[in-house]
């Protein structure tokens, strides 16, 4: 491999592509990496026996110049193949699990190649200089421009790949932290909202109102529920923010909860900050800037935040208890749908301890303009009991059964085996939601006659036409038997599951489209 790299071929500089392809195929078996470093070892090894005889045999202006256009080109070799080891290093282990840094070591070979070929042409040159005989020495401009754009190329993928490792840690910690989480909610929010790491640069910042004055002070949220506003930028509306501030101005007269605008940004620019600003000169609740994102990656894995706005509730031990599709309650009900006992805003105390899925359903199903703590849905169960609504679906997942009260024998025989074959799990729960747009005595007669045929639970409700708007419009419900299934989180799984489970029964359970 020595004489290899510095055999000299005076005339030819074709011969360093030949030497270099026969170094190569010496070192097929290894990776481009050893190659590169085998490959300057023994360039180290001739630059070493050369040293000594290279100033006393640069004698003339000319090869004085020469030698330090060598001697620039090797620290530039040198520090390619230095970059093409730290890129190495970098993302050992990572090439699966992070495929944007696997990418970057696609052009390892590229580099090895000409770190290798300006080595032997340095090698070359080397004994020229140091050699007897007057002989032409090459034009090495063409490598040095070769590794210069090579360098700052891999100068480029390494701040890259460095910000991609410690982005990664960062997601790793914020995980962690957030699977670690005391069941508080001033911790859950700690962790979640004011996330910082060195990865990324900007921490997030909380302004109390839209004076930005005041200083946020974390411990405002002990005891407290949280309503988290999520949108981006560009979809924020006026119609939301006032559908919003009736919510403000009820939950405020109870200090029991408080609203956080999160506008989900992943690149903060000039315009960004403006658009910002305006929106948040109409809020006056708080609002985040400079969400992490590790953070926003948590609400589109766990929240299912596809960009459009939306509300997630957590309760005073830090735990969702309300997300899906409540913003298009509030816009459809404002306050009244959303601000009676049943949801957020007042001063139960078993709020906390109850699900999602039983939230949403009371939330969709209690009395409108009722201040009546008591106003619950009546809930019957199979014996016509009426039972505690929180106690018998807390923590469930809920099959709701939307139809009329005349609801047909066939559907309630094709549910009867789904009934009983989630008996086995006791995490589900069947519940008949007569959706009735008006209200009489045959109504009346009717349900008692249907719900006699039904083992499971019935609600009693008084419904509404913003309720029954929304089933139609988020739900899909068109007046035909439906069941819509849904989570103990309240995430819709289904929004009829009735045609799978006439085809396959529980087969097909959960469910799930």
């Amino acid at each position: 491999m020595q004489f290899q790299m510095s055999c000299k071929s005076p005339g030819d500089e074709t011969a360093f592509e030949s030497r270099t392809e026969e170094i190569l195929t010496r070192l097929s078996s290894y990776p481009c990496e050893v190659q590169v470093v085998l490959a300057l070892a023994v360039f180290a090894l001739e630059y070493e026996e050369c040293s000594s005889q290279l100033s006393k045999k640069s004698t003339t202006l000319k090869r004085q110049d020469a030698v330090v256009e060598l001697n620039n080109l090797v620290n530039q070799a040198l520090q390619v193949i230095e970059h093409i080891l730290e890129l190495e290093k970098l993302i050992s282990g990572d090439r699966d699990s992070e495929p944007k840094l696997a990418r970057v070591v696609m052009d390892t070979p590229f580099n090895a190649y000409w770190s290798i070929i300006t080595l032997v042409a340095c090698a070359t040159e080397l004994s020229l200089l140091t050699g007897d005989e007057d002989i032409e020495l090459y034009d090495l401009s063409h490598f040095s421009q070769k590794m210069g754009f090579i360098l700052n190329k891999l100068e480029g993928q390494l701040a890259v790949c460095q910000q991609e490792k410690e982005e990664a840690k960062a997601k790793e910690k914020f995980w962690e932290l957030i699977r670690t989480a005391p069941p508080e909610i001033t911790e859950v929010f700690q962790r979640l909202v004011l996330f910082e790491h060195k990865a990324y640069p900007q921490p997030p910042i909380i302004s109390v109102d839209p004076t930005n004055k005041k200083v946020f002070n974390i411990n405002v949220l002990e005891g407290k529920r949280v309503l988290f506003y999520i949108s981006s930028l560009d979809n924020v509306s006026d119609q939301d923010i006032s559908c919003l501030k009736e919510v403000y101005e009820r939950i405020e007269k109870h200090n029991k909860c408080v609203i956080v605008w999160i506008p989900v940004v992943e690149d903060w620019t000039e315009g960004g900050e403006e658009q910002f600003k305006e929106w948040r000169s109409k809020m006056p609740w708080y609002a985040v800037q400079y969400f992490s994102p590790p953070a926003i990656g948590y609400l589109e894995q766990r929240w299912n935040f596809k960009g459009n706005p939306m509300v997630v509730v957590m309760n005073q031990k830090g735990r969702v208890v309300l997300t899906g599709n409540i913003i298009n309650l509030i816009r459809m009900q404002a306050t009244e749908a959303i601000t009676t006992r049943h949801s957020f805003c007042t001063n139960h105390a078993r709020y906390g301890t109850t699900a999602a899925a039983v939230e949403v359903l009371k939330s969709l199903t209690c009395p409108q303009q009722s201040t009546n703590t008591d106003a619950t849905p009546v809930l019957l169960n199979g014996s016509n009991e009426q039972v505690n609504i929180d106690i018998e679906l807390k923590w469930k997942g809920l099959f709701l059964l939307l139809s009329d009260v005349g609801i047909e024998d066939c559907y309630t025989s094709y549910l009867k085996p789904v009934y009983e074959g989630i008996r086995k799990y006791p995490s589900n729960r069947i519940v008949w939601v007569p959706v009735v747009e008006q209200w009489n005595q045959d109504k009346e007669k009717q349900l008692e006659m249907s719900r006699l045929k039904m083992p499971w639970y019935t609600l009693k409700w008084v419904s509404t036409k913003a309720a029954i708007e929304y089933m139609k419009k988020e739900w899909k419900y068109k007046g035909k038997p439906a069941v819509v299934v849904m989570t103990r989180e309240g995430m819709v799984k289904n929004k009829n599951a009735f045609p799978m489970i006439k085809d396959r029964g529980m087969d097909a359970f959960p469910f799930f489209e």
